[in-house]
């Protein structure tokens, strides 16, 4: 079979659908939308499906959709996804003016990518010459949905989880997948990049209560507890824990006061901490999970206050594919100058990828054509090219590599993975972290 050929009819392809997929990715930008609440993005994300000719399966993970696009051949299925959310960055030039909601981690790119290579595998023709079947994924709530959106579709039974991916496990949606794979913008390069992160941080959001006892703050302080004071002292004891921490497992503890009190002139009686919790591998987060969740305790119990902690089912730690990644490289050669690929042995960030990744093989590239910070405001794609012509034809690819010759590759691939758990280990184990 003559891939290389395969390979120009797709790139070609992809190259016309690129003045229309711009255009959605800056309407996307300009419409960001939070988890789980990604209304209009996936109206917008459904309707360009069927514009291309697919029809979109919608409402998976509230938010979600699949299109699937089959050979009519039988063979391995393979997940290309792309993520709806964004985050809250209020200073950001489209931050929407209510909700803060703002794409500056690159989500309305990843859409981009995924359309473009839906867009130029249907109008090419190619996979009829392939085997297997490609399942188009449009997946929520990658930043982890809010307490305000996430619990009243827990109450209506619509999710357990607090990011798309998880749910898309729970629902089933993944079940026949064999391959997974998408691409995330990498900060700070404009030109071309080939990135791999060989590991991300697995994390785990604990949600931490504190119980006092309110008093007049200037008057009568001594007959109060300050829940506040509880807080503090958890916050500066995992401070003062942190020299002590594994490096070796990539530690990140970050986190933030929700509610800080009612009246500056009151003994605050409740205050709650959002801490995120992160660490390479599981045995390191639960190891610096039950580490954060001693020191906190133990602040509250020198101030006198009570505290209670309630666990979310977190994200697993991601690790990529070798064989997937060296297919991906090979194929950048002709575009991208040997000096623009690196390797990232341990990723400081999290993606519910990694829960995909504890299943089945996973590719991850980073990307380049993007200024700025991450989750910052200046954060901004510069290249269209770079950022999504590029990733799609080579993602796309990979994908023709795995599905000729009766799948043989992609058949070898799976072959060789190594599951960290299976879906009812899987799912079992979150359960019992929310338990514990």
């Amino acid at each position: 079979m003559n891939t290389r050929a395969l390979k120009e009819r797709l790139y070609e392809a992809i190259d016309r659908s690129a003045e229309a997929v711009e255009r959605y990715v800056r309407d996307i930008q300009q419409h960001p939308e939070l988890g789980f609440a990604e209304y209009r993005t996936a109206e917008k994300m459904a309707q360009f499906f069927r514009e291309i000719g697919l029809e979109p399966q919608t409402g998976l993970a509230v938010t979600g959709m699949a299109a699937d696009l089959d050979s009519g051949k039988s063979g391995p299925t393979i997940a290309f996804m792309g993520e709806l959310d964004a985050i809250v960055c209020r200073q950001a030039p489209y931050a929407d003016p209510e909700t803060g909601a703002a794409h500056q981690c690159g989500h309305h790119v990843q859409q981009g990518v995924l359309l473009a290579a839906a867009a130029g595998f249907t109008s090419s023709g190619v996979l009829q010459e392939l085997c297997g079947r490609i399942r188009f994924l449009g997946a929520p709530a990658e930043e982890m949905g809010s307490s305000a959106v996430c619990q009243p579709l827990r109450e209506q039974g619509k999710i357990q989880y607090i990011c798309g991916k998880q749910e898309l496990i729970r629902q089933g949606v993944l079940d026949d997948v064999d391959i997974s794979m998408m691409m995330h913008c990498w900060s700070h390069h404009p030109g071309p990049l080939i990135l791999r992160g060989v590991r991300n941080l697995g994390a785990v959001t604990l949600l931490l209560n504190f119980y006092g006892k309110q008093a007049h703050a200037a008057a009568e302080p001594f007959n109060g507890i300050n829940a506040l004071n509880a807080a503090i002292a958890g916050i500066n004891a995992v401070n003062a824990m942190r020299e002590s921490f594994d490096e070796s497992e990539s530690p990140r503890v970050n986190y933030i006061i929700t509610h800080g009190g009612e009246m500056v002139n009151c003994i605050p009686d409740f205050v709650q901490v959002k801490v995120n919790i992160r660490a390479n591998t599981l045995a390191g987060m639960e190891r610096l999970t039950r580490r954060v969740v001693n020191a906190f305790r133990l602040g509250a119990e020198c101030i006198g206050a009570r505290m209670e902690c309630q666990a979310e089912p977190g994200i697993m730690p991601l690790v990529t594919d070798d064989t997937l990644y060296n297919l991906y490289t090979e194929n950048a050669k002709e575009f991208v100058p040997p000096e623009e690929y690196q390797i990232v042995p341990t990723m400081p960030s999290s993606s519910d990828l990694g829960d995909v990744s504890q299943l089945m093989p996973v590719l991850y590239p980073m990307c380049g054509g993007i200024e700025g910070t991450g989750h910052g405001s200046d954060f901004q794609m510069v290249d269209f090219q770079n950022a999504v012509v590029l990733p799609a034809k080579l993602l796309g690819a990979v994908i023709i590599d795995l599905l000729a010759e009766d799948g043989k590759l992609a058949k070898q691939v799976v072959e060789q993975y190594k599951p960290g758990m299976t879906k009812e280990q899987y799912l079992h184990y979150w359960e019992k972290q929310g338990q514990d």
